[in-house]
C-alpha cells in the first residue's frame, strides 16, 4: 500500500481548456490508428501519452479542492444498509500502480428522537441526550448515519473486475463513490466502500486530530483553535511548514442591540461574553476526519442565566476546516411557539458578526469581493462596505503565518442595510459604537476585525439563522485562480453520487432495467437530507433536478451522460448556491432522452 497523501499545500492543475484540448487530440489519434496501420507504435504512443493525461485529469478535483470535506448520508449506501460500522472500509484505487489505499474515514451515527430543549420538536441528534432512555447509536449504518472523508484522498475509478485483497468483501456488493466539482463535471475523483470482519489493515489516520475537553482546544496536523469561555473561538494557528505556528487570532465578536419584551420591554446591548455555556460540552470520543463538538448555551446578564432559553451550538471541525450552524427566528409567532401562553417579542435594532486578529497579523492582508490585499496594519482603511443578498458573503486573510478563509450564509434579506463591518485600529474601540457602544472585547485593539453589520430599523420579525465557515489554509501566498478555487469550493460544494458494483460477473442484461425510472425520495417527508435512486436501460444524458411548486428550478443534481444500471443521489435541501431553501413542496424532475418523470419531495424544518 502507498502512504497517504501528505498535508501538503494547493497543487497547481492544467486548465479545463488545456484537458479539452487534449482530449480532442488523443481521440483523433485514436480513430487514425487503423487507417495508418503503426498498431504497435499508436499504442505504445497511446500508453506514453494517453494514459498519464487521463489520470492527471481523473485526479482534477483533488488538486483542486484539497480542504474540502465530503459528507453522504447513509441513504445514499443502498447494498450496506445494516451493516455493522466496524465492518465497512474505504478505499482509493490508484490507476498508475494498479493498487488499492485505504481512505481516511469515519461514519457518525444519528438517532432520531424527541429534543430535550424543545420537546414538541423531533430532530437528529449525533449525541444522545441524557434525558432519552437509550444511551447509545445501534452501530448500524442507518440512512441517516454519515459517512465522511476528503476529497484530497479521492482515487481514480476502478475497472469493475479489480477488487480489494480481500476475499469476504468479495461476497458483497461494493459502493462506487464519485464525486465531482458542480462547476466543471469533468474534474472528479472516486473512492470505494467495501464491506468485510476480516480486515485487519488499520485504518489510515494523516490528520492526526486532537480535543482537549478540559481546555477546549482542538488541533490536526494543519491548524489548532482555542475555544473560549463563551463558546467562540479565540486562538488560532497554522503549523509549519506552511504556517508559523503562531496564533494571530483574537476573538470572533458578536454584537446586537434590541428591546427583549417578555414582562416588561427591557433596552438590551449585547455581545459575546454574555454567551452563558454550560459544563454539558460533548464531542467525538476518535476523530479521523471530523471532530463534532456539541456544547449547551444561552443568555446570562449579570447574574441572571436565561434556562428557559437553553440551546445546542454543534460544530463540526475537519482537517482543514470548521463549520458551524446557529442562531433563531425572532419572528412573534415562533418565539409564541417556543413560550406557550406568553406575550413576548424581540426588536432588533442592530446586529454585527466579526473577527477580529490580534498584534502578529501585522503586514498580513485581507481579501473579500469588493476589496483586494487591505493591508492589516492596525491603522484606518479606506474599504468599500458593499455586500451583495442573498447573504454569502467572504473574506480571506492570508500572510506570513497562513491563510484562513471566511464565509458567512444568511437567507434572511428584509433589512434595512447590511454592509461590511471593517476596524483596523491598534488604539481599539469598534467602528459602530453609536450602536454598541465604545467598549470592547477580547484584548480591546483591533486588527482587521471584519465582518457584517446588520441594520433592521425595529423590526420583529427576522430570521437570525446563519451559517459559518472557516477554512485554515497551510498558504502563505495565494494567487488569484488559488482564491478562486478556494472560494467556488465554498459556494459550490461538490456533488455526489452513488452506486453498487458486484464482485461477480452475472448476465448484465438481466440487471439492466427496460425503462427509466425515478424512485420516490427516501426519507419522504425529510428536515435534511434525501436521497433518489434512479434506473437507466442505457447510457444516456440524464439530468435530475429539483423544482419549487411554481416550476422553478431550485437546483440541479447532475447533468451528464450516465451508464445504464441503478445510480442513486442525495439532495442536502440547499438550492444551487448552497443555501437552504424553505420548507414546502418540491419536484424532483429525472429528463432522459426517452422521458420525464416527477416525484414530490416535501421539505419540513
Amino acid at each position: 500500500m502507498k502512504p497517504s497523501p501528505s498535508l501538503s499545500p494547493i497543487n497547481h492543475r492544467p486548465g479545463k481548456h488545456l484537458r479539452r484540448w487534449v482530449h480532442s487530440k488523443m481521440k483523433r489519434l485514436i480513430r487514425s490508428i487503423p487507417e495508418k496501420g503503426h498498431g504497435s507504435a499508436a499504442i505504445l504512443l497511446l500508453m506514453q501519452v494517453w494514459l498519464p493525461i487521463a489520470l492527471l485529469h481523473a485526479q482534477s478535483l483533488v488538486n483542486e479542492r484539497p480542504f474540502e470535506p465530503v459528507i453522504i448520508q447513509g441513504g445514499s449506501l443502498d447494498g450496506h444498509l445494516g451493516c455493522p460500522v466496524d465492518r465497512l472500509h474505504l478505499f482509493a484505487y490508484r490507476a498508475s500502480a494498479d493498487s488499492w489505499e485505504p481512505m481516511p474515514f469515519q461514519i457518525d451515527e444519528r438517532t432520531y428522537g424527541e429534543d430535550p430543549l424543545n420537546p414538541p420538536v423531533q430532530r437528529w441528534f449525533y449525541f444522545i441526550p441524557d434525558e432519552w432512555e437509550i444511551s447509545s447509536h445501534d452501530s448500524l449504518l442507518s440512512d441517516h448515519d454519515e459517512l465522511v472523508f476528503m476529497v484530497r484522498d479521492l482515487g481514480d475509478r476502478a475497472p469493475v473486475n479489480r477488487w480489494i485483497d480481500n476475499e469476504e468483501s468479495r461476497a458483497y456488493d461494493r459502493i462506487e463513490v464519485e464525486v465531482f466539482n458542480p462547476i466543471d463535471p469533468e474534474s472528479k475523483g472516486f473512492a470505494y466502500l467495501f464491506q468485510s470482519s476480516s480486515f485487519n489493515e488499520a485504518r489510515a489516520d494523516p490528520y492526526r486530530f486532537y480535543f482537549d475537553g478540559l481546555k477546549d482546544s482542538l488541533s490536526t496536523a494543519c491548524y489548532s483553535i482555542d475555544i473560549g469561555p463563551y463558546g467562540l473561538i479565540e486562538d488560532i494557528c497554522i503549523h509549519p511548514p506552511h504556517g508559523s505556528g503562531i496564533d494571530f487570532f483574537d476573538t470572533q465578536k458578536l454584537r446586537f442591540s434590541g428591546i427583549l419584551d417578555f414582562f416588561i420591554p427591557v433596552d438590551l446591548r449585547l455581545n459575546e461574553t454574555h454567551l452563558y455555556v454550560y459544563d454539558t460540552l460533548e464531542y467525538t470520543s476518535d476523530p479521523v476526519v471530523r471532530l463534532i463538538r456539541r456544547a449547551r448555551q444561552t443568555i446570562r446578564i449579570g447574574t441572571y442565566i436565561a434556562h428557559q432559553t437553553a440551546f445546542y451550538i454543534t460544530t463540526h471541525f475537519f482537517p482543514y476546516s470548521g463549520r458551524i450552524a446557529s442562531g433563531a427566528s425572532i419572528a412573534s409567532e415562533d418565539l409564541k411557539i417556543q413560550y406557550p401562553g406568553s406575550d413576548v417579542s424581540i426588536v432588533l435594532r442592530a446586529m454585527r458578526q466579526s473577527w477580529d486578529f490580534n498584534a502578529h497579523a501585522e503586514g498580513m492582508h485581507l481579501t473579500n469581493r469588493y476589496n483586494t490585499d487591505v493591508t492589516i496594519d492596525g491603522t484606518v482603511d479606506d474599504v468599500q462596505p458593499a455586500v451583495d443578498l442573498p447573504l454569502r458573503e467572504w473574506s480571506l486573510v492570508t500572510g506570513q503565518h497562513g491563510s484562513v478563509l471566511f464565509y458567512m450564509q444568511l437567507e434572511e434579506t428584509d433589512w434595512e442595510s447590511i454592509e461590511m463591518y471593517y476596524h483596523d485600529s491598534s488604539g481599539g474601540g469598534q467602528a459602530d459604537s453609536e450602536y454598541f457602544g465604545s467598549n470592547d472585547t477580547g484584548d480591546d485593539r483591533s486588527y482587521g476585525d471584519h465582518g457584517l453589520f446588520f441594520f433592521s430599523n425595529g423590526r420583529d420579525s427576522l430570521d437570525l439563522n446563519m451559517n459559518f465557515r472557516a477554512v485554515f489554509i497551510p498558504e502563505t501566498t495565494l494567487t488569484a485562480q488559488q482564491r478562486t478555487e478556494l472560494v467556488e469550493s465554498v459556494l459550490h460544494p461538490v456533488t455526489v453520487r452513488t452506486g453498487r458494483v458486484s464482485s461477480v460477473e452475472p448476465d448484465q442484461s438481466a440487471h439492466i432495467p427496460d425503462h427509466i425510472f425515478l424512485a420516490p425520495g427516501f426519507p419522504n417527508p425529510f428536515n435534511d437530507r434525501t436521497s433518489f435512486r434512479i434506473q437507466i436501460p442505457r447510457t444516456d444524458r440524464i439530468r435530475l433536478e429539483i423544482c419549487d411548486s411554481l416550476g422553478r428550478r431550485v437546483k440541479r443534481l447532475i447533468d451528464a451522460v450516465l451508464g445504464p444500471g441503478r445510480h442513486a443521489f442525495i439532495w442536502d435541501g440547499t438550492n444551487d448556491h448552497g443555501s437552504d431553501v424553505p420548507s414546502g413542496l418540491y419536484f424532483v424532475r429525472l429528463v432522459a432522452s426517452s422521458g420525464v418523470q416527477v416525484r414530490k419531495a416535501i421539505i419540513t424544518r
